[in-house]
């Protein structure tokens, strides 16, 4: 099973960008959960899937952002990671604070 994870963690880091890994960072220091979506679907399956994790905000590239054209995703806010708007977003944020601090467990086995 490890070299499952260890393979996993590999194929994540290897093949996104740097939006993604600055999302998952910010995302487990604020305590917020991040879905990653399959970026094999398409149309309505696509929108089940956004609408059934109860996403709030949605980052895309250019890569992937025409699959989402036409799609009806209700209340979700879509940004794209290389638009202007999301820079200025991220530009103005106040630093981020650690939701909260984990130390180190100890397990007897």
């Amino acid at each position: 099973m490890a070299e499952t994870v260890q393979q996993a963690l590999r194929d994540l880091f290897e093949n996104n960008t740097a939006a993604v890994v600055h999302a998952i960072a910010g995302a487990g220091l604020a305590g917020f959960l991040l879905v990653g979506l399959n970026n094999t679907r398409r149309g309505e399956g696509l929108a089940r899937d956004i609408l059934r994790a109860d996403c709030q905000i949605l980052l895309t590239d250019a890569e992937h952002a025409p699959l989402l054209d036409g799609l009806d995703l209700g209340d979700v806010t879509v940004f794209d990671v290389a638009s202007p708007e999301w820079r200025a977003l991220v530009d103005g944020a106040c630093p981020l604070e650690p939701y909260r601090e984990v130390g180190p467990t100890i397990r007897s086995c």
